[in-house]
């Protein structure tokens, strides 16, 4: 049985990956792969990424950097329409 020191700090992966629960974020794996999608969920072994109707589970052990996702864009119309209403 494994017993945690109740006034341990926590690590600073822990610490930022429970402020990108919900986010959009960037993960690049070790072997240079890039995903993106929502941070769902994640514990000591894996990450649950989501993108639209999908979910993935990443192994921790295989990601090499995590980013925050860009902010979603708009296409040229709305664009358009945005600055004409302001």
């Amino acid at each position: 049985m494994e017993s945690r020191n109740p006034f341990a700090v926590p690590s600073m992966v822990e610490f930022a990956l429970s402020e990108l629960i919900g986010q959009a974020i960037e993960l690049y794996l070790v072997k240079g792969v890039k995903l993106t999608g929502t941070l769902l969920a994640y514990d000591h072994v894996s990450l649950l990424l989501g993108w639209k109707y999908s979910r993935q589970i990443v192994m921790r052990h295989a990601i090499s950097t995590i980013s925050l996702g860009a902010p979603p864009q708009t296409n040229n119309r709305e664009r358009g329409q945005e600055e004409r209403e302001s």
